[in-house]
Formats: structure tokens, C-alpha cells, sequence
């Protein structure tokens, strides 16, 4: 087992597996009800959006894909340039709007959940990142690097803002100083 997800009602469990295939187990009965084995790549992260019935799957064939919880059927799939490391992580933003894909060194996608244009690639090839989260209106991206983070205005794709520390400092302690600062709370951090 790579990694393990309950629906948000509670009623499943979507379990990724290191064979390259997913599981659905009902969370009553523990009973496998679905499994989707078309993967090239162990099965990382699961993302479930947060008022329809889909979810992203990241995998390290470096694909983001996106199912519907109901029927099972491929909504959306994106390929990710062959990252440094192998894996990629995905998520929705705090309501759903976006389609966040990053893979963790160099690049990340912001996708409009409803158009499927990009709305802002992220680039940086000086120092991977380490978490990427958005504000809670959706309006801002948040990329944060050992040595220093950067806000995006989704609304208008721009960089808005870039904080430089002067020697690098371990992510929970950027995460400290931003939270007390700026007041503010995420739904989702992309696991290291």
C-alpha cells in the first residue's frame, strides 16, 4: 500500500497501491467494490473535490488523472515533464476551482477545474519546492522553498510577492511565521 484516502462522506476507502492500480473498499463491509488497475506507475495521492463526486489521482508515471467517484469514467489527464524525482502530487483548490499539479522540483500547474485552461506554470529550476497550497478564496497560490516563498494572484496569473530568508530553514518553520503572520488556513499541503 502507497497510500490510503476515505471518501469525504466516510462511506469509502481509495487505497493506491505500489502495483500500479487503485482500490475502492467499502469502509462498512471492508469489501473491495472497484479496482482500476491502468496505471504504468505506483499509485501516490488521492484528492477528492470538494462538492462534486471526483478525484485526482497522482501517479509516478507522472500523470494526474481525474475519475468520477460514481461511474468510475476518466474526467481529465495531465502529463507532467518527467521530474527529477519520479513523483508528482495533486489537489483541488479549497473549493474546487482549480487543478493544482506539481511535481515537486521544478514545475507547477494551476488548471481551471471547469475550462481546463492553465491558468498560471509555475518554473523554477534553482531549488525544488516543497509545498504548494492555495488561500482559502482561491484566489492566491502559495509556493513555499526552503530558502524562500513566493504568492500568486490566480485571478490575474502574476506573481504578487517573493520573501527571501537568508539561510534555509526547515518548512515547518516558514509554515509557523506565515500562519501567525498572515492569519490565514489552508486546506491542503502537498506531502514532501
Amino acid at each position: 500500500i502507497q497510500t490510503a484516502e476515505f471518501t469525504p462522506d466516510g462511506r469509502f476507502i481509495y487505497v493506491g497501491m505500489v502495483e500500479n492500480r487503485w482500490k475502492v473498499i467499502d469502509a462498512a463491509t471492508f469489501q473491495v467494490i472497484d479496482e482500476n488497475k491502468n496505471f504504468d506507475g505506483a499509485v501516490l495521492d488521492f484528492s477528492f473535490h470538494p462538492l462534486d463526486k471526483k478525484v485526482l489521482v497522482s501517479s509516478d508515471d507522472h500523470y494526474c488523472r481525474e475519475f468520477s467517484t460514481e461511474n468510475g469514467e476518466v474526467l481529465f489527464t495531465r502529463k507532467m515533464d518527467d521530474p527529477v524525482d519520479g513523483n508528482i502530487g495533486s489537489f483541488y483548490s479549497d473549493r474546487g476551482a482549480y487543478k493544482i499539479i506539481a511535481d515537486f522540483t521544478e514545475d507547477c500547474e494551476v488548471i481551471d477545474a471547469a475550462s481546463g485552461e492553465i491558468k498560471y506554470h509555475y518554473h523554477e529550476n534553482f531549488e525544488g519546492h516543497h509545498m504548494v497550497v492555495t488561500s482559502r478564496d482561491e484566489r492566491y497560490l502559495f509556493i513555499f522553498h526552503p530558502r524562500f516563498w513566493r504568492k500568486i494572484d490566480l485571478i490575474n496569473g502574476k506573481e504578487v510577492f517573493i520573501h527571501s530568508f537568508s539561510h534555509p530553514v526547515k518548512i515547518t518553520y516558514v509554515n509557523a511565521i506565515f500562519y501567525s503572520k498572515c492569519n490565514s488556513w489552508f486546506h491542503y499541503l502537498i506531502p514532501f
